[in-house]
C-alpha cells in the first residue's frame, strides 16, 4: 500500500466516522416543548407542573445569559414504534438538569464545551423498549450559560452554540449500533493520530518486526468495514462484525496498565457565580450515577466536601444514591479539603481548616477517612503542605497543574514530595498532562511515553471526563475505555480508584525520586496581585476568626457559638478556592465575595461584643487587649475612636504607655508588648501625654530625609528611593548599589490572560519612574517617625508614607 492509497483509504474511514453522527435516528418526531422563564429566579421541582408555560419552537430565544428556564417536554410514541429503542435529543442552549414526570432527577445535558470540541451531551435514552401509543412527559431546568459561562467568545467554528435558544428538540428510534460503530472507528482511528509522537506502533515496530504491517492490516480491516457499511445505517452491525478482527488484536506484552478514574473537575466559582456551581454539581452527580448504574466496572471520583454538602442540602435523593456507590467502592471521595483551595495565599491555619472541615464532613457522612489530597488545578503548592497533609491524616497527593509550567518542564510524574519540616507524601502528576482526558489511544500512548517512572512502575493514573459542569465522562468515554482494555497499539485500561493506584505505587516508593520544598508553578504569576481587595479581605477575616476563637476559649463550652463559628470558617474557606482568591474569576464572583467578607466582619464584631457584654465589666476609663497568638506581639495599636484624644494618658501597672497621634489620619496609637495568650487591661487618665515636635526640627529632619532609631539608619532621595540602610548593631551597610524602594512603571500587556499572567519580557518594557512633585513631610513622636513623599508618574500622583517604629529594627 503506497502513501497515496494509504491517505485515500484513511480519509474514507474518517469521513464515515464523521458522517455516522447524522445517522443515529432511523425516524424522529418533534417534541412539544413549553418554557417558563422568570429571569434568574430558581424554582424547586415540586412547583414545575404548576408553572405558566408557553410553547416554544426550535430557533426561538427563551432567556439571556445567566437566566434560568423551566421546560415541560412531552410527546406520544407512535404505535408502529412498538418494541423499538427510543431516544430524545434536546439542546436548549445551556446546561440542563433533566427530570421525569415524578420530578426524579435523570441526568444532566449540556450544549457545548470549549475543552472538548466534540463534546455535546444532548441525548437521553429511554431505559426500556417502548410499547407504542404511550405518552411521556419530562421536565428540564436549564441555565442559560455554557460550561464556561458565555462561551460564544470561546473556541472556533462548530464549538459556538448561543445560550438561551432552543436548538434541538426531537425524539425517535435510535440506532445504538450506529453509535457503537462510530465509537469503534473513533478508537481505531486514534491509533493513526498524526499528532501523537508517542504512538506505540511507530516507536516499537523494529523491535517487533512489524515494519508497519500492524497499521496496514488495521487500515485494511477498517476499509473493509466501510465497504460492508455501504452508506446504509442498517448495515452497522455487519460493519462492526468486521471490526471485531481489529479488536481481537491484543496489547503488546510490555504495555503499561492505566488506572482510569472518571473525573469531573468542577470549579467552585470561576466564569460563573458560585450559586451556579450548586446546579453544576447536581447535573454532574446525576450523570455519573446513571453511568454507575449502567456500567458495572465503572469508577468515578469527586473531591471538595462543599460540593457534597450542596447536593445533600438541595438534592437529597441524589446524595443518598451517592452514598450507596461510595459504600460499594465505585464512587471515590478523592479530595480531603473543603474546596480545592489555593495553596499560596491562605494562611497555614486556613489550610489546616480546609482539611479539618473537609475530612470531618466525609467521615461524618460516609464513614470514610479520605487519604488523598486532590488538587489538580491549584496554582502552586507551599513547601509547608506535606507536613499539613500528613498531620491531617492523608498519605497521597495528586496534582496536574505543574505540567503547565512555561519555563521548565517539571521532571516527575510519580515522586516523593518532602516538605520544609521533612514530612513526605507519595505524589502523582498524571502523565497525560490533562485532567479532562478522553481515554483515546493517542492520549494514552502519550501518557505512557511521558510517564517519568515508566521504567519503575508499569501503571499510570488517568483522570478522564469533562469538568466544570460537563457532567464528567459521558457514556462515550466509558465505551472507549472498554475498547482499550486490551488492544494492540495502546496501554491497557482498567477502571479503578486513585487510592488503589497509590497503594500499588507505594511498593515502588524506595525507587522513586524526591522533590524538596515548594512545588512552584511557573505560570499564572499575575494571580499574586490581581483582585487585591479579596486578598486583603481574606487575611483580615483569617485573623479575625482566629482571634474570635481565642477569645471564646475563655468562655464555658456551652457559651461558645460553635455553629456560627463553623459557618464563618466555611464561608471563608469557600472563597479560598483556587479561582476566587487568586483573582481569576469574573466580576460577579467578587461582588458576592466582598459582600460575604463585610458580613463576616460584622458578625465577628457582634460575637465579640456579645462576649464582652457577658464576660467583662464595663469601664469607660479602661481598655482590655487580648493577644490570642502563641508569641509575643510587639506592635503599635490603634485606639478606638472614642479613646483617640490627645489629652489622655494610658497606664499599665502604674507605668505610662507611649502614645502618639497620627499626623496623617488623626488616629491615636499606643505601643505595647503583649505576652502570648494574654489579657492586658490599661487605664487612662486625663492628662496631656503627647509632646509636640518643634517645627524647626521637623524641617531639618525632612531636609535630611532620614529615619533612624537605635537599630537602623535609613536615608532616602526626594523621590522616595532608599539610598542607604545602615545596621547600627553590626556597623555595616546592608543595601546594594541599586538602592531600594524604587517604584517603576512597566507596560503590562501579556500575550494571554491578563488577570493571570505576567510575561517574563515585561522587564523589557520599562516605562518610567516617579519624580518628586511636592515637599517631603516629616513627623516624629514617642512611637514612630515617618516620611511622606509626594510623587508623580505620567498623569498619576502617588503619596507614599514610610514609617519606622522607635522600638524595632
Amino acid at each position: 500500500m503506497n502513501n497515496i492509497e494509504w491517505t485515500a483509504r484513511l480519509t474514507r474511514v474518517r469521513k464515515l466516522h464523521e458522517d455516522l453522527a447524522g445517522e443515529y435516528f432511523a425516524d424522529s418526531l418533534p417534541l412539544k416543548v413549553e418554557v417558563f422563564s422568570d429571569g434568574m429566579r430558581e424554582i424547586p421541582p415540586e412547583q414545575f407542573e404548576h408553572l405558566d408555560y408557553r410553547e416554544i419552537k426550535t430557533g426561538e430565544n427563551w432567556g439571556k445569559l445567566w437566566e434560568s428556564g423551566y421546560f415541560r417536554i412531552s410527546g406520544v410514541i407512535p404505535e408502529e414504534w412498538r418494541g423499538k429503542n427510543v431516544s430524545l435529543e434536546f439542546n436548549a442552549g445551556g446546561e440542563v438538569l433533566f427530570f421525569d414526570r415524578d420530578k426524579h432527577i435523570l441526568c444532566g445535558l449540556t450544549h457545548t464545551c470549549v475543552n472538548a470540541a466534540d463534546y455535546r451531551k444532548e441525548l437521553f435514552h429511554f431505559p426500556d423498549k417502548v410499547k407504542g401509543g404511550e405518552s411521556f412527559v419530562f421536565y428540564a431546568e436549564c441555565a442559560a450559560n455554557g460550561l464556561l459561562g458565555d462561551e460564544i467568545n470561546f473556541g472556533g467554528p462548530g464549538m459556538r452554540c448561543p445560550v438561551g435558544i432552543l436548538h434541538k428538540a426531537r425524539f425517535g428510534i435510535f440506532r445504538h449500533d450506529v453509535l457503537a460503530l462510530k465509537l469503534d472507528l473513533e478508537v481505531l482511528l486514534a491509533l493513526f493520530s498524526e499528532n501523537s509522537d508517542a504512538n506505540r506502533w511507530y516507536k516499537v515496530r523494529s523491535a517487533y518486526q512489524l515494519n508497519g504491517r500492524g497499521l496496514k492490516l488495521m487500515l485494511r480491516i477498517m476499509d473493509e468495514a466501510v465497504r460492508v457499511f455501504d452508506a446504509n445505517p442498517e448495515n452497522a452491525a455487519a460493519a462492526r462484525k468486521v471490526l471485531e478482527k481489529a479488536f481481537a488484536k491484543k496489547a503488546l506484552p510490555f504495555s503499561s496498565a492505566v488506572a482510569a478514574v472518571g473525573h469531573a473537575h468542577i470549579d467552585t466559582a470561576w466564569l460563573w457565580p458560585m450559586r451556579e456551581s450548586v446546579r453544576k454539581c447536581a447535573r454532574t452527580f446525576a450523570n455519573q450515577l446513571d453511568l454507575l448504574d449502567r456500567y458495572p466496572s465503572y469508577v468515578f471520583g469527586a473531591s471538595q466536601a462543599l460540593h457534597y454538602a450542596w447536593v445533600k442540602e438541595r438534592y437529597p435523593e441524589l446524595f443518598e444514591r451517592v452514598k450507596h456507590y461510595v459504600k460499594e467502592g465505585r464512587w471515590e471521595l478523592s479530595g480531603a479539603m473543603w474546596v480545592e483551595s489555593d495553596c499560596n495565599l491562605p494562611s497555614g491555619e486556613s489550610l489546616i481548616r480546609q482539611f479539618f472541615y473537609g475530612k470531618r464532613f466525609f467521615l461524618d457522612e460516609f464513614g470514610i477517612e479520605v487519604k488523598i489530597l486532590y488538587l489538580p488545578d491549584a496554582f502552586g503548592y507551599s513547601g509547608a503542605l506535606p507536613q499539613i497533609i500528613k498531620k491531617s491524616g492523608c498519605e497521597y497527593f495528586v496534582t496536574q497543574k505543574l505540567s503547565w509550567n512555561d519555563t521548565s518542564k517539571f521532571p516527575y510524574n510519580a515522586f516523593i514530595w518532602r516538605g520544609i519540616d521533612g514530612s513526605s507524601v507519595l505524589s502523582c502528576c498524571p502523565p497525560e498532562d490533562n485532567y479532562n482526558a478522553k481515554l483515546m489511544p493517542d492520549q494514552l500512548n502519550y501518557g505512557e511515553a511521558n510517564f517519568s517512572a515508566n521504567d519503575i512502575c508499569d501503571e499510570f493514573l488517568s483522570l478522564f471526563g469533562v469538568g466544570d459542569g460537563g457532567g464528567g465522562p459521558s457514556s462515550d468515554y466509558v465505551e472507549r475505555g472498554l475498547r482499550c482494555a486490551d488492544l494492540e497499539g495502546c496501554p491497557k485500561v482498567h477502571f479503578d480508584t486513585a487510592e488503589h493506584f497509590f497503594e500499588r505505587l507505594e511498593k515502588h516508593r524506595d525507587e522513586l525520586p524526591e522533590w524538596k520544598n515548594e512545588l512552584y508553578l511557573q505560570c499564572h504569576r499575575g494571580t499574586f496581585t490581581t483582585q487585591n481587595d479579596v486578598k486583603s479581605g481574606n487575611r483580615r477575616n483569617e485573623q479575625n476568626l482566629i482571634a474570635l476563637e481565642g477569645i471564646y476559649s475563655l468562655a464555658d463550652s456551652a457559651a461558645v457559638p460553635q455553629k456560627e463559628i463553623d459557618r464563618l470558617w466555611k464561608t471563608l474557606l469557600a472563597n479560598q478556592f483556587h479561582d476566587v482568591i487568586p483573582g481569576s474569576s469574573i466580576g460577579e464572583v467578587y461582588q458576592v465575595t466582598a459582600r460575604e467578607y463585610r458580613e463576616m466582619e460584622q458578625k465577628i464584631n457582634q460575637l465579640l461584643e456579645n462576649f464582652a457584654a457577658d464576660k467583662l465589666n464595663a469601664d469607660n476609663e479602661a481598655l482590655t487587649l487580648v493577644n490570642t497568638l502563641s508569641f509575643t506581639r510587639k506592635r503599635r495599636i490603634t485606639l478606638p475612636e472614642k479613646f483617640s484624644g490627645s489629652d489622655l494618658e494610658w497606664k499599665l501597672n502604674g507605668r505610662t504607655i507611649p502614645l502618639q497621634l497620627d499626623a496623617d489620619t488623626g488616629a491615636a496609637f499606643i505601643y505595647l508588648e503583649l505576652p502570648p495568650w494574654s489579657i492586658t487591661t490599661l487605664h487612662r487618665e486625663k492628662k496631656p501625654a503627647v509632646e509636640a515636635v518643634k517645627v524647626p526640627e521637623q524641617a531639618a529632619a525632612a531636609k535630611q530625609l532620614k529615619l533612624e532609631n537605635d537599630f537602623m539608619l535609613y536615608e532616602f532621595s526626594p523621590a522616595g528611593t532608599l539610598t542607604r540602610a545602615f545596621d547600627k548593631r553590626y556597623q555595616r551597610e546592608v543595601l546594594g548599589k541599586s538602592g531600594g524602594n524604587r517604584l517603576k512603571l512597566y507596560t503590562d500587556n501579556p500575550t494571554d490572560s491578563d488577570a493571570w499572567e505576567i510575561d517574563k519580557f515585561y522587564l523589557e518594557n520599562h516605562f518610567e519612574e516617579p519624580e518628586a512633585s511636592g515637599e517631603v513631610l516629616f513627623e516624629a513622636g514617642s512611637i514612630y517617625q515617618a516620611l511622606t513623599f509626594q510623587l508623580k508618574i505620567g498623569s498619576s500622583h502617588i503619596r507614599q508614607r514610610v514609617i519606622l517604629e522607635n522600638f524595632s529594627a
